[in-house]
């Protein structure tokens, strides 16, 4: 039996994975972003908590997107 990881993708898989990694990417692009625009802010004027808990919700979306980006790549 085959390893899953090394098992090829045919071509419409490869087409969907490309846009769930580009959609990925996107988002990740997004986040951060908010977190420098976030950060920026505090700098002046401080961050209130509410602030600084959705600054950490959005940092661990960011990572899991990453693990998420880098097990695609690893599927390839």
């Amino acid at each position: 039996m085959a390893d899953a990881s090394h098992v090829k993708m045919n071509l419409s898989e490869t087409s969907n994975t490309a846009g769930v990694f580009q959609r990925i990417k996107q988002e990740i692009e997004r986040l951060t972003r908010e977190q420098f625009e976030a950060l920026k802010s505090a700098t002046f004027v401080g961050m209130t908590p509410g602030e600084a808990k959705e600054y950490d919700e959005r940092r661990k979306k960011i990572t899991c997107l990453v693990e998420e980006l880098r097990l695609l790549k690893d599927a390839r």
